[in-house]
């Protein structure tokens, strides 16, 4: 059995896999993201939010 080194890719069997959040983005208290989402740059993500899918840059959820 080999041991992953840090920075090896490791196949999941997923395309992406958890919340991928883009730099500057802002998340507010209790937001709660399905695995593989991706919130864009600037983003802001208000309190209590779902976010189910992809979210592009400079956008704003609540």
């Amino acid at each position: 059995m080999s041991r992953a080194r840090s920075g090896d890719a490791l196949d999941s069997g997923r395309d992406k896999f958890g919340a991928i959040v883009g730099q500057g983005a802002f998340l507010g208290v209790d937001v709660m993201t399905m695995p593989g989402v991706k919130i864009g740059e600037a983003v802001e993500v208000g309190p209590g939010t779902y976010v189910h899918e992809d979210v592009p840059d400079r956008r704003r959820c609540t």
